[in-house]
């Protein structure tokens, strides 16, 4: 059991790490090293399995732990504009596209997603769209939000609903 589950956990971590490696262009060779942060870093399996995987022995220059915390104090004093780190640019990214469901007219009980924010884009981020009511006279639309890569809903990880009231006007046809 606890084989099978460490199995998963290892095919997905390689999974994550083949996606990255493709999205940067780069292959495991051109890495100097892999270094461990945080969470299950501390395992020695995962370090036995980046190993054996990559074949490339990860490093942990400092305490896993300690190196969160100094990367947790540099953005505190870039968000303070501490003069000594002004020269300094942190940035986060979007790992998996965020997007909204959509009428597929071909398969109505099968919505397509349609991106708002592209999986790896720089966050924060804003994307302006126009989407229009599907019932004439409609007085409320329903938005739901969902994240994944794949093209229709179902496939895509439900995340939320809103609800936002509309100016009731007939449908427009595009």
């Amino acid at each position: 059991m606890h084989a099978k589950l460490r199995q998963d956990l290892f095919d997905r971590l390689a999974m994550v790490i083949t996606q990255v490696l493709n999205d940067s262009g780069r292959t495991m060779a051109e890495l100097d090293d892999i270094i461990l942060v945080s969470g299950s870093s501390k395992m020695l399996a995962v370090g036995f399995f980046l190993q054996t995987a990559f074949g490339k022995m990860p490093h942990a220059a400092a305490s896993p732990d300690e190196i969160v915390a100094m990367g947790e104090g540099i953005y505190a004093g870039i968000k303070e504009r501490r003069e000594e780190i002004s020269d300094l640019l942190l940035t986060d990214i979007c790992p998996f596209t965020m997007g909204i469901d959509v009428i597929n007219y071909a398969e109505r009980d099968n919505s397509i997603m349609s991106p708002i924010i592209e999986r790896n884009n720089i966050l924060p981020s804003s994307k302006k769209g126009y989407y229009t009511n599907t019932l004439d006279c409609q007085s409320k639309m329903v938005i739901k939000v969902y994240q994944g890569e794949e093209h229709f809903c179902r496939d895509s990880l439900y995340l939320e609903e809103l609800q936002t009231d509309i100016k009731r006007q007939r449908r427009k046809a595009f």
